[in-house]
């Protein structure tokens, strides 16, 4: 083999015997949503919103349209997800203080809807004049 500075050298290949496989893909970080919106909306300007604000912190709404999102799981085909449901933390007021148990919590999510989460730092911090669950 002749490199570029015209000297003469005969390099060595090396073999490896393993099947190369793909990396497989990273999806921590994938969203698939859309809009409530029949407007146009500049996407560019949303790639900038950290994501773990987005997931985990309330809805969003952008010049007053809901993002319904999911988060995209391995094997998932992004064209198949359905984006009928989003999630809201919602406060239940005038709540015996005895009653600020995460079965209460999880009995009440269901009954609404789906439970998925309950703050207790509210409580430690003694908010104790309502209940917040999502």
């Amino acid at each position: 083999m002749v490199n570029g500075g015209g000297d003469s050298r005969e390099t060595e290949a090396w073999e490896i015997e393993e099947e190369v496989v793909a990396g497989e893909p990273f999806l921590e970080l994938c969203l698939v949503g859309c809009f409530l919106t029949t407007t146009t909306i500049n996407f560019q300007s949303m790639r900038t919103v950290m994501t773990n604000m987005v997931v985990k912190v309330a809805p969003w709404t952008f010049n007053n349209h809901l993002l319904v999102f999911h988060h995209l799981k391995q094997g998932e085909d992004l064209l198949e997800v359905d984006l009928l449901f989003t999630e809201f933390w919602i406060q239940i007021h005038n709540f015996p203080p005895r009653m600020f148990m995460v079965i209460i919590a999880k009995q009440f999510g269901d009954f609404i809807g789906t439970f998925v989460d309950y703050n207790v730092k509210a409580i430690a911090a003694g908010l104790r004049n309502y209940m917040q669950i999502k």
